[in-house]
């Protein structure tokens, strides 16, 4: 489960043509468990299309679940920009002025375990008026 857990290591060296063993020094290890990334990218309407008027604006959905503070990486497919201290979620305004698709690449959570989704798309589809 979830948490941080401290082992004590005892390194031991048995040496075959004798059958004597070495004791090593103790060690501690410490292990930190945290939840899973599974990263969401959603527009306003929940899923992965939007539809906006020329000059309108929408928004773009970032859920991260995992443990913050989360560092991010997405493109509008022209500029990659990397958003870092963020909490679960991220709202980002966006005001394409032609359609235009967002693609999560990357997430890092606050332990540094970081997960690159392949699927984490919105596309903000823009009308003529």
């Amino acid at each position: 489960s979830l948490g941080s857990y401290q082992y004590v290591i005892t390194p031991t060296v048995v040496i075959p043509s004798n059958g004597n063993s070495c004791v090593g020094t103790d060690a501690i290890m410490i292990v930190n468990v945290a939840p899973a990334i599974v990263p969401q990218l959603y527009s306003s309407d929940g899923d992965d299309n939007a539809f906006i008027c020329l000059g309108g604006k929408d928004f773009v959905f970032f859920d991260f679940g995992g443990l913050p503070l989360f560092e991010y990486t997405y493109t509008d497919g022209t500029t990659t920009r990397v958003v870092e201290r963020k909490g679960p979620i991220d709202i980002v305004t966006v005001q394409p002025t032609v359609t235009t698709t967002y693609q999560l690449l990357k997430v890092k959570d606050g332990f540094g375990c970081e997960v690159n989704p392949t699927d984490q798309r919105v596309t903000v589809n823009v009308g003529s008026t």
